[in-house]
């Protein structure tokens, strides 16, 4: 599975199973993405990174 299509499962993940965190792509550069994640409840924005072994 490339970067790529991990962040994407991760995003469409998160923003179809949570009711309060909202997540989005912030960087991608072929091998790493970063996706960001926010909690709307607490106002916390937090990062994922990915990169490729």
């Amino acid at each position: 599975m490339t970067t790529d299509e991990l962040r994407d499962l991760l995003t469409l993940t998160i923003n179809r199973n949570t009711s309060t965190l909202n997540a989005s792509n912030i960087e991608d550069s072929g091998t790493k993405a970063v996706i960001g994640v926010e909690d709307e409840s607490s106002g916390t924005l937090f990062f994922v990174e990915i990169t490729e072994a």
